[in-house]
């Protein structure tokens, strides 16, 4: 599991990006229907289309097994959730 620290350098948007594709890779998943291998640019276009806490929701949609992200507002709602 690993853990993302919103409040961090690591909660920075751009890394959540790059964290998105490197999962989706490894684990051979498109995203938005893209494949992160041969897509990645068209992947980060959409992305862009997102406000910050699109993203953070994404992740936590998509990755919540992989990943958990701390730090924001919704922190301690969602581990609840998702114990």
């Amino acid at each position: 599991m690993q853990y993302i620290d919103l409040k961090g350098p690591q909660g920075n948007v751009f890394n959540l990006w790059g964290v998105a594709i490197d999962i989706a890779r490894q684990t051979k998943t498109n995203l938005f229907g893209l494949d992160p291998v041969l897509q990645k640019d068209d992947i980060y276009d959409k992305f862009r289309t997102m406000p910050y806490e699109g993203t953070v929701s994404f992740m936590r949609e998509n990755f919540s097994n992989l990943i958990t992200l701390t730090g924001d507002d919704d922190d301690d709602d969602w581990e609840d959730d998702h114990e």
